[in-house]
């Protein structure tokens, strides 16, 4: 009898220490409130008024037509291009916490920081305050080489200084240095409590190809999910045998970081490998959440370099008089390389006259002029210099397969003959031919 009663008291703590570690502390999605801001929420600014954070959704952020994000809901958002003003200072000030009895509160939340395309914006921070917003101490600083104009998510610790606390803010600061600059936004706010030790894979990073007998790397990308700070991670990387490596490292709550494991792949014969990499340990102890801490990945080794023919498109349009910049790169990667695959693409903010809607839509570029690479690199700027690197860089790629075709037919009666010869298994990747068809020399 004793002994049923002291494994329904485990159950029972079990249950409870799970529940305290998801425990949601504050959510805000600004959906109950346009233009100001819901109760609680403050905003302070350089320029006061117009430079404040406000309640809008993305049409009401593009409304100039330079800063088109995502179709969304209502976010809140710093907009220097509608205001272009000093918007030097400029912070999204939350209401007051009670932390008492709470210990790591992370915070979590979704924004856009596209870096103001490089015209010197600074990165947005953020800051936490444990009197009530008297004094602020740093806790995160975006990284501009993640700058973009898709929406990403960010978790972060609010810091020991909070622990048990009962006047916790914390706030958003955007700069734009006092120079023109698009925004920032911000949405779907959420601080909860989580647990101690807990980590989680976001990705593993390799070359999907290699020749045979040649050795490569795997990077592993960890976020810490918990309340502690992780100094030790025992990670296996299993490709048939397990390869453990300990790895000794430090790591803030809701910190990212990249770990290259000391195991490589590589195979003697033409093949796809798949591999799994697992944590095992965290600071010497198990994962109090182990579902997020496996992940597969793959690797096909060649016996041959196939060469890899890269597609540029440059986003142009008619009315842009920054514009000819990419034709002369275009016209430089033609006469240069006789096999550049390059593409205009007219697709200036919806108001050019030779644009194609539904691909002015897919190719979704921001700036113009403007480049993508394979549709891997996107939004780079164009020039000589860059598009050709760009091409040097690419072609270095291995590929799994050539393409061969031709064309038959008259007028707009075409078919097309097109033929892939693979040099690697590749069962895992489900691939599909692209077909685009250019009209040059348009009067």
């Amino acid at each position: 009898m004793t002994s049923n009663k002291l494994y329904a008291l485990v159950i029972l703590l079990f249950i409870t220490s799970i529940n305290q570690a998801q425990e949601v502390i504050l959510t805000e999605d600004f959906e109950s409130s346009s233009p100001g801001l819901p109760e609680g929420w403050t905003s302070e600014s350089t320029s006061p008024g117009d430079g404040d954070f406000y309640i809008g959704d993305y049409l009401d952020a593009n409304t100039n037509e330079f800063w088109p994000i995502a179709e969304h809901t209502q976010f809140a958002m710093a907009n220097d291009d509608n205001c272009n003003c000093d918007m030097s200072a400029v912070y999204l000030i939350s209401p007051t916490l009670n932390l008492t009895a709470v210990s790591g509160a992370i915070l979590t939340y979704d924004f856009v920081d596209d870096g103001g395309f490089n015209q010197g914006g600074a990165p947005h921070k953020v800051e936490a305050s444990s009197d009530g917003g008297l004094t602020w101490y740093l806790i995160y600083t975006f990284d501009m080489d993640n700058a973009s104009i898709e929406w990403q998510t960010n978790t972060i610790g609010l810091g020991a200084a909070t622990n048990d606390n009962a006047n916790v803010k914390f706030r958003f600061k955007f700069d734009d240095n006092n120079d023109w600059n698009q925004g920032l936004a911000i949405d779907n706010i959420v601080v909860e409590t989580n647990a101690p030790n807990n980590i989680a894979i976001l990705s593993t990073i390799n070359e999907r190809f290699g020749i045979v007998n040649e050795n490569t790397s795997v990077t592993v990308e960890v976020q810490n999910v918990g309340a502690n700070m992780i100094t030790s991670l025992s990670i296996d990387l299993n490709d048939g045998e397990s390869n453990i490596e300990v790895v000794e490292t430090s790591i803030a709550p809701g910190e990212v970081i990249f770990i290259q494991h000391e195991h490589t792949l590589t195979s003697s014969i033409v093949e796809e490998i798949s591999y799994t990499v697992s944590i095992l340990e965290i600071n010497e102890t198990l994962d109090s959440d182990p579902s997020n801490n496996e992940i597969i990945g793959y690797y096909s080794t060649l016996d041959q370099a196939p060469v890899k023919k890269p597609v540029f498109e440059e986003g142009t349009g008619t009315p842009c008089g920054w514009c000819p910049r990419g034709t002369v790169a275009m016209n430089y990667m033609s006469t240069n390389y006789p096999d550049f695959l390059g593409i205009a693409v007219h697709a200036y903010y919806g108001i050019d006259p030779m644009s194609i809607e539904e691909y002015e839509i897919e190719s979704d570029f921001i700036a113009f002029p403007g480049m993508h690479v394979d549709r891997e690199l996107l939004n780079w700027g164009i020039s000589n210099e860059l598009i050709e690197s760009a091409l040097l860089n690419r072609q270095q790629k291995l590929v799994p397969a050539i393409l061969t075709g031709y064309s038959t037919g008259e007028g707009s009666n075409l078919t097309l003959h097109i033929d892939a010869e693979f040099f690697t298994p590749v069962s895992t990747t489900e691939y599909r031919i692209a077909v685009i068809l250019t009209e040059d020399n348009v009067s």
